[in-house]
């Protein structure tokens, strides 16, 4: 049997080991804080002084064989593998943003898949926010082709006010706000109404180190929050050799990868800015899926560029079928410009039974944000306590 002594020295031992254990991790603790701390300041530190953004990207769209089939079954059923091949397009997108008055110009040349026609079709749309209304403009004669017509009806101009606000931007767009420090989390993301993402450092955790392209990164994560019925998180790989640049970007939903950004950087005077990315979108109901691979260069970058009222408007056009959403109403340009409502026509969908990778995404992203906001007061005592 051990004797008092005996006892005594395990149970000093057993102390000390204990104490040591705390102090080691109170110190890892400590040496993460700091580090979080420092890449927190570089980047905030990349969107300092930027008042307006223009950007302009280019590339090359990737949709897979068979990802139309297995995304929409109901639609597509009798129909075949849809697309019957991998399919290439070309994509480009404009950017105009005013981060001093949540003003947006942007101008996207995408394609649709047209379901009756198992054919893509081009997709040309104008979003414009000028801080208050926002303004979606498809425009009869750039999206009518052999692939593709609008309905008589189908509107040209959609103006809504509040409830779409998230709509605007795409997962493809991200590495732009990333390119001034400003983060996308699962519970915050840009929308018309609030370009600048904030911050906040307390819902951000250092995870180690790590490698992209020969580049050294630190690795952060947002904490887990709720969407759309499921956990997720967002992983950032920063380049704090090059003044904290994001190279990769990964959303989890439900422990699988459901968005993956690779960006490049180039440096120019005044530091590293964007030079392209590759966007990888997978199916929410199935993430072995692809939707689309979005491989995109920058062929314009310009902070601070001159901004006129004009720029966030549209001018009207005699003919034009203009739908008010809030108001759920339908009318119609005349030649002095007034507007006289067509009636018996009942709520009218834009390119009824089309789909495209950006159209999927904004849906998604409408559907996140209504979520996030009626359960608020729950995701807010999450992000408070839990960390993935």
């Amino acid at each position: 049997m051990k004797t008092s002594a005996q006892f005594a020295v395990v149970a000093v031992l057993t102390f000390v080991t204990v104490v040591v254990a705390m102090g080691a991790t109170a110190g890892e603790d400590q040496r993460s804080n700091t580090q979080l701390n420092q890449i927190v300041r570089t980047l905030k530190d990349r969107g300092k002084g930027v008042k307006s953004l223009f950007v302009e990207v280019a590339g090359d769209v990737i949709v897979p064989r068979g990802c139309y089939s297995d995304a929409y079954p109901a639609e597509t059923a009798g129909k075949g593998i849809l697309p019957s091949q991998d399919y290439t397009y070309k994509e480009s997108i404009t950017l105009l943003l005013d981060f001093e008055n949540n003003r947006v110009r942007k101008h996207s040349k995408d394609r649709m898949f047209v379901v009756k026609n198992a054919d893509f079709a081009p997709l040309d749309t104008l979003q414009i926010c000028d801080g208050k209304q926002i303004k979606v403009f498809q425009p009869r004669e750039r999206n009518t082709s052999a692939e593709y017509t609008p309905a008589e009806y189908q509107p040209d101009l959609y103006v809504q006010r509040d409830a779409y606000k998230g709509l605007l931007f795409s997962p493809a767009d991200y590495p732009v706000f990333f390119a001034l420090g400003y983060l996308v989390t699962p519970g915050q993301s840009p929308n018309a109404k609030r370009l600048r993402v904030p911050l906040h450092e307390d819902e951000l955790r250092y995870e180690g180190d790590g490698t992209v392209a020969d580049r050294q990164c630190s690795i952060v994560r947002s904490k887990t929050s709720l969407l759309s019925g499921e956990m997720g998180f967002d992983e950032y790989w920063i380049d704090t050799g090059h003044d904290g640049a994001v190279v990769r970007w990964v959303r989890y939903m439900g422990g699988d990868v459901a968005t993956k950004i690779d960006a490049d950087y180039r440096h120019v005077d005044g530091g590293w800015q964007p030079a392209g990315w590759t966007a990888t979108i997978f199916l929410s109901d199935n993430r072995k899926i692809i939707l689309a691979t979005h491989r995109l260069q920058v062929t314009a970058y310009r902070a601070n560029p001159e901004l006129s009222d004009d720029q966030f408007d549209i001018a009207l056009a005699p003919n034009t079928i203009v739908r008010d959403v809030e108001k759920d109403k339908l009318y119609k340009v005349n030649g002095d410009l007034s507007q006289t409502e067509i009636t018996g026509m009942g709520p009218r969908r834009s390119q009824a039974g089309q789909v495209s990778p950006g159209q999927v995404l904004a849906i998604i992203l409408y559907v996140v944000g209504t979520l996030a906001l009626a359960v608020f007061v729950i995701i807010r005592r999450i992000r408070r306590r839990q960390h993935p």
